[in-house]
């Protein structure tokens, strides 16, 4: 495993999803301060999304990709460009979707609970 990425700022943190170009492989790392990962050698497309807001996986999102990067090198920098308009396609609709679903609060039932009618 040979690189590293780094130098990223998300307040509502960073997912960087890499599928290999050759085996299809898939890995999904929630990145936290200082946002550092070694990705194994290999060629990888790259899907980074990160989050502006105020708490974890809240506020506007920022995607940006990188495909079929070579890490095969001793150590690699690579720059990943991100704004809000890349974040509709796949996959990072299903990574924002996914992320989003974490922080939705639980189902809280009324004082009526006992009295609920199920089925016909």
């Amino acid at each position: 495993m040979n690189a590293l990425l780094g130098d990223l700022t998300f307040s509502g943190g960073a997912t960087l999803m890499l599928v290999n170009s050759s085996t299809k492989e898939v890995i999904t790392k929630d990145l936290i301060p200082p946002y550092k990962m070694l990705i194994p050698h290999g060629t990888w497309s790259l899907y980074l999304v990160g989050f502006d807001g105020a708490s974890e996986w809240q506020g506007p999102q920022q995607c940006g990709s990188l495909l079929d990067v070579n890490f095969y090198e001793a150590t690699s920098t690579v720059t990943i460009y991100v704004n809000s308009n890349k974040c509709a396609p796949e996959p990072f609709f299903s990574i924002i979707t996914k992320k989003s679903a974490t922080t939705m609060p639980i189902a809280q039932w009324g004082s009526n609970w006992a009295e609920a009618k199920w089925g016909p």
